[in-house]
């Protein structure tokens, strides 16, 4: 609660020492990238919608940490203040990935700062419902919420979010999306909505965005790291 991961969930989590060169380097880009992001006026109304695409990180502080962990993941450090959100090396390694006709590719999961965009925006949806709504349970569509609010604010800012459908296909096939051997287990009882579901939310924003604004790919598509 002060902003602080205690001595042994920071050796559980494998994080880098926040004051370490690497840590520095890491709080600054990821800050950097985070406020090209969102808007830093004060919302102009309290509606949640509103309230999720601004942010002043100068007014309210957040830290991004890095793990060693090989694991591709993220998550909100729930009750954290200021906000802690964490992100595993798993997520910049390459590892291969097999394309819609099985053809295998060699990437990692986040390829570009755009794609790095979508996760750190994916959690800051997280910390911006938990502080609007206090202590609330994660659900289901909190999580699709958390998918789809991304993908606007990068369009927002004039950046090309067409690449989110691939982002998540990555992280289901490294297991992320999909930690249960049976599926109807899986599907029942996980705060993240079914894959299939997942998928074809990702989609139709895509498609919503498309409509509004026309062919997206006219947008910047960020180059690879």
């Amino acid at each position: 609660e002060k902003g602080e991961i205690p001595e042994e969930l920071s050796e559980e989590w494998r994080l880098v020492d926040p004051e370490s060169m690497e840590g520095k380097t890491f709080q600054e880009y990821c800050s950097k990238l985070a406020q090209e992001l969102y808007n830093p006026a004060p919302p102009a109304n309290k509606r949640t919608a509103t309230i999720l695409a601004h942010h002043n990180f100068d007014q309210e502080p957040v830290k991004f940490l890095l793990s060693k962990d090989t694991e591709p993941n993220a998550w909100f450090v729930k009750t954290s203040n200021p906000p802690i959100f964490i992100f595993t090396t798993g997520l910049f390694t390459k590892r291969r990935f097999r394309l819609q006709d099985d053809t295998p590719v060699l990437e990692s999961v986040i390829t570009s700062p755009n794609e790095f965009k979508m996760l750190i925006g994916h959690e800051m949806t997280h910390a911006k419902l938990e502080n609007r709504f206090k202590d609330h349970p994660n659900s289901k569509p909190e999580e699709s919420l958390a998918d789809l609010f991304p993908l606007k604010l990068l369009a927002d800012n004039g950046q090309n979010p067409e690449s989110a459908l691939w982002l998540h296909k990555k992280l289901n096939q490294t297991g992320k999306l999909l930690k249960s051997n049976n599926e109807l287990w899986r599907e029942i009882l996980d705060e993240h909505p079914a894959l299939r579901t997942r998928y074809s939310m990702i989609e139709n924003g895509l498609t919503a965005l498309r409509k509004e604004r026309g062919d997206l790919s006219h947008l910047e598509t960020s180059k690879p790291f």
